[in-house]
This record gives C-alpha cells, sequence and structure tokens, in this order.
C-alpha cells in the first residue's frame, strides 16, 4: 500500500505569489506527496486556487497541486479545461477537489439563484460526471501531426460528450487534447460523491472507503500541547490503517516549516514517507495506474 502526506494551504493565509512560492517549496522539500490548494469566496482579493496551482507548476518538480473548485459557480467546461491546462504545465501532478459553496451571500453577489443543499450536491456529481466525460473525450492517440497531409489530429477518436446533467449541458468535446494523467485525481470530502467518480476521499476517522483511496483529514499545531515526537507516532499509526494523511496546519507559516525540521525525519527513519520523485505524476504518487480512455457516455451512467 502507498502511504502519502498532503498539506493543505488556505487560501486566506496565501495571498501572494511569493507566499505561493515559498510554501510550496517547503513542502516539496518536507517530502509531502501533494498540496491542496484551498478556495472559497471571500472578503479580500486573492489568487484563485487553479492559478495557484498553475503558478506552482513551474516552481516543484514533484509536489502534486490538488486545486479546489467549487461546483456551484464554475462551470464545469472551463474547470475540466483549465484543469488539464494544470496538468500539462506540471507533466502530470494535477488533482481537483470539487466543493459545494451554500449560503445565501453568495449567489446575491453574483447574481445567481440560490439553491439547497440537494441542488448543491446535484450539481457537484453532474460537474464531475462532465469533466470526467471530457477528459476521456480525447483518446491517447488523437493528435498525429501528420505533417503529410496536414492533419493535427485524427477526428475519428475525439467525440462528443453529448453530456444532460439537472441543471446544465455540454456538448464537448474538450478543447485539450487528452492530459498526461488522462484522468486527473479526484478528491472528495466524505459524504459528497459517491467513490465510483472519486479517487480519494478525505475522511475525519480512520476507516476505509470502499472503491477509492481513503486520507484522514489531521489538524495539528506543532506550537501546542502535541509536539513533533506525538504527530509523528500518530501519522505512523494511521499509516497502517488508511492510505494517507491531509494535514492541516493551525499556522501554515510555522507550522510547515517545523514540520519539515522536526517530523519528516521521523517520518523518513520510520520508513513511514519517502516523499514522491522528479517526474512522477499525482496518480503515481498515490499508487493509481493511469486508465484508458473510455467512451465519455459511460461516465453518466455511473450512479
Amino acid at each position: 500500500m502507498t502511504f502519502t502526506l498532503g498539506i493543505e494551504i488556505d487560501q486566506e493565509r496565501v495571498l501572494s505569489g511569493k507566499q505561493v512560492k515559498d510554501v510550496v517549496r517547503q513542502a516539496q522539500n518536507a517530502r509531502f506527496g501533494y498540496a491542496v490548494f484551498r478556495d472559497a469566496p471571500g472578503a479580500h482579493g486573492r489568487i484563485d486556487a487553479v492559478g495557484q496551482a498553475a503558478y506552482a507548476a513551474a516552481l516543484t518538480t514533484s509536489l502534486g497541486l490538488v486545486a479546489e473548485v467549487s461546483t456551484t459557480y464554475n462551470e464545469p467546461f472551463h474547470t475540466a479545461v483549465q484543469l488539464q491546462a494544470v496538468d500539462f504545465a506540471s507533466y502530470g501532478r494535477a488533482g481537483w477537489l470539487p466543493s459545494r459553496t451554500p449560503g445565501a451571500e453568495h449567489p446575491s453577489a453574483l447574481g445567481w439563484p440560490q439553491a439547497d443543499g440537494e441542488s448543491l450536491a446535484v450539481e457537484q456529481r453532474d460537474s464531475v460526471r462532465a469533466a470526467r466525460s471530457l477528459w476521456d473525450s480525447w483518446e491517447d492517440d488523437a493528435v498525429i501531426r501528420d505533417v503529410a497531409t496536414g492533419r493535427f489530429l485524427d477526428r475519428r477518436k475525439v467525440r462528443h460528450i453529448d453530456f444532460v446533467g439537472e441543471r446544465f449541458s455540454v456538448k464537448g468535446p474538450s478543447i485539450t487534447p487528452r492530459s498526461p494523467q488522462g484522468q486527473i485525481p479526484v478528491f472528495a470530502r466524505s459524504g459528497e460523491l459517491p467513490a465510483s467518480l472519486a479517487d480519494v476521499v478525505i475522511t475525519r476517522q480512520p476507516e476505509p472507503v470502499e472503491g477509492a483511496l481513503t486520507v484522514v483529514a489531521l489538524d495539528f499545531d506543532l506550537a501546542g500541547p502535541v509536539g513533533a515526537a506525538a504527530l509523528a507516532e500518530r501519522i505512523t499509526e494511521l499509516s497502517g490503517q488508511v492510505d494517507g494523511v491531509l494535514l492541516r496546519p493551525r499556522s501554515l507559516g510555522e507550522d510547515l516549516p517545523a514540520f519539515g525540521r522536526a517530523v519528516t525525519p521521523k517520518l523518513l527513519e520510520a520508513g513511514v514517507v519517502s516523499g514522491p520523485r522528479p517526474g512522477q505524476t499525482l496518480r503515481e504518487t498515490l499508487g493509481l495506474s493511469r486508465p484508458a480512455a473510455k467512451n465519455p457516455r459511460e461516465w453518466q451512467e455511473i450512479a
């Protein structure tokens, strides 16, 4: 079993390009397998999660770049293509955490009708189905670059997805060829998506989820009563129960460097983590194989 560490980057604490650069380099040096860039509407202007991930692509060589993108106010076609662009820019290290944005203040600010909880859930599932369909709308060998005939692609291997959801439809295909990972890893919070649509499920309890990798979200504060030795011991304990840990620091600027100095050496010594190798895709880091493209319409049939 592959055990992987992730670090959550709270957007409220990372507001500039320099902060993004410092944080992702610290995370990579601390042997984290991926960083989750949080995103949500807020009062302060800042770089969105996809923008942070795209910027970090050129600054890192092994760190997975997982962008949280709300399915409530973002078009699935645009989200799918943006994530493919990050996947190309990072040579296969993109990931996606689709989220919901509840509340009455956000739709009124954006001119959208307010949706109830069930509508948000349906739209989230439909958005993931549509994105996965778009990622399979090009076969891997669709791009032929035939100089003699002047053809860039074999159009027989590029397919319309004809996706119809409850609140939107997407004709497709994607405007981007199939990206390095084929299917970009989809992360989901426990209870939000069926395992058939998610690659990784983030939980609070170390109870494996059937059909997906299980990652436990773990808050930590190295300045608090739980020191480095206790945190390393807890992570080591979890390594025998689940597929990874997503660490959520109380203070990113203090806890992340302290983790690299005090906790990472203990985990390396115990053989719990080794960290991804430069050039690995995020799927490889997580222990997932690269899937072949399938008929995009099959994603619409998944419950």
